[in-house]
C-alpha cells in the first residue's frame, strides 16, 4: 500500500524521469493513451506528485495551438482515483500559475473530458473549470471559471 501523507508536487524535469516513463507509468497499458500522454508531457509543463515511495500522479499543461488554448490534463495511477481530491488543492496551485501567466502559454485554459464520465466531470469541477457545452473532437470542453480561486 502506498502511504498518501504529504504528496510532494516536483516539475517532472526534476526527476530524472522521462517524458516516455512517465507516460508508461500512468496510461494503464493502452497504446493509445501511452502516445497521447507522452505527446502531452513533451510539448508542454508537467508535474509529478510524489511520495516517499512512489510517484502517484502527473499534472500537466499543453498549449493546443490550433485552438490558441492550453489544455491541462491530469492521470494518476488507477490505484489511487480515489484519494483525487488530495491532489486537488496542488494542482489548483498549476492552474493559478498558468492564470497569472508565469508560462509561454496560450493564457485561455481549458479542459476535456469524455461525454458522460462522472469522475471526469467532477474532477473539472474541483479544479475550477465550468462545462461549456462545446465538444472538441469527441470531448467536452471545460473552460476555466472566471474568478475562480486557485
Amino acid at each position: 500500500m502506498i502511504r498518501m501523507s504529504a504528496p510532494e508536487l516536483i516539475p517532472l524535469m526534476d526527476t530524472g524521469l522521462t517524458a516516455a516513463e512517465a507516460a508508461c507509468m500512468f496510461s494503464a497499458g493502452r497504446w493509445a493513451g501511452y502516445r497521447d500522454l507522452k505527446k502531452q508531457i513533451d510539448d508542454g509543463p508537467s508535474w509529478l506528485f510524489e511520495s516517499e515511495e512512489a510517484a502517484l500522479a502527473l499534472v500537466g499543461l499543453w498549449p493546443f495551438r490550433e485552438h490558441s488554448v492550453c489544455v491541462a490534463w491530469f492521470a494518476c495511477l488507477p490505484s489511487l482515483r480515489s484519494h483525487i481530491r488530495r491532489f486537488v488543492r496542488e494542482a489548483r496551485i498549476v492552474l493559478a500559475a498558468q492564470a497569472a501567466g508565469e508560462f509561454i502559454l496560450p493564457s485561455r485554459t481549458v479542459t476535456v473530458v469524455i461525454p458522460g464520465h462522472a469522475p471526469g466531470e467532477r474532477l473539472a469541477r474541483l479544479l475550477g473549470f465550468e462545462a461549456t457545452g462545446r465538444m472538441i473532437y469527441d470531448y467536452q470542453l471545460w473552460e476555466m471559471q472566471h474568478g475562480a480561486r486557485a
